[in-house]
């Protein structure tokens, strides 16, 4: 076990150093780059706050629903994530490896899971189990890009992002599942 651990740990390791070289060599994509690592996470973080203040939007059949949903999605992938982090200390790359070419956005904390990532995953999971299938669709491509920004930046490995995308995934899915005993708790249509 501890033999396929230190492997996707070294692959993982090359990744990274191969996507972070690739980056710092076009002054286009170092751009791209921090704008997916740093700032797109405030378009899913903003999403569900502003379709619940805009009356007409919050009306909508099924919009509470979801927005509810996301908020239960984010809470639940937040608590799997401080328990994996309670469990699992693992070193950012730029930690791991002192040489390698990072961008400088803060970061602290373990690498293991993604938070940026898992957050982002759990509203656009939250959106598409609360039936609003576009919206959650497009916030899916955000969550891929925040994912792929963070281990472009050196902050994540593929593997903390990968999981990050999955753990949110299923605990929507789970919530989906779960959501008819809910149902008396969520807002009416």
């Amino acid at each position: 076990m501890l033999a396929i651990l230190q492997t996707v740990q070294d692959l993982d390791l090359q990744a990274v150093r191969w996507l972070t070289f690739q980056v710092s060599q076009n002054q286009w994509l170092t751009a791209l780059t921090y704008i997916c690592a740093h700032l797109l996470i405030l378009v899913p973080a903003f999403a569900p706050l502003l379709l619940w203040w805009i009356p007409a939007q919050r009306k909508r059949l099924g919009m509470r629903r979801a927005i509810v949903l996301c908020g239960l999605t984010v809470a639940s992938s937040l608590a799997l994530k401080a328990g994996i982090d309670f469990v699992f200390q693992r070193a950012r790359p730029f930690e791991a490896d002192p040489n390698l070419l990072h961008m400088m956005i803060p970061a602290a904390g373990n690498s293991f899971p993604s938070g940026h990532t898992i957050i982002a995953m759990a509203i656009a999971v939250g959106f598409l189990v609360g039936g609003r299938k576009v919206l959650g669709w497009w916030l899916v491509a955000c969550a891929v890009l925040i994912a792929l920004g963070r281990v472009a930046a050196g902050v994540h490995y593929p593997s903390d992002v990968l999981a990050s995308l999955i753990f949110a995934s299923v605990i929507g899915l789970m919530l989906r599942h779960e959501a008819s005993g809910l149902k008396h708790y969520l807002p009416a249509e």
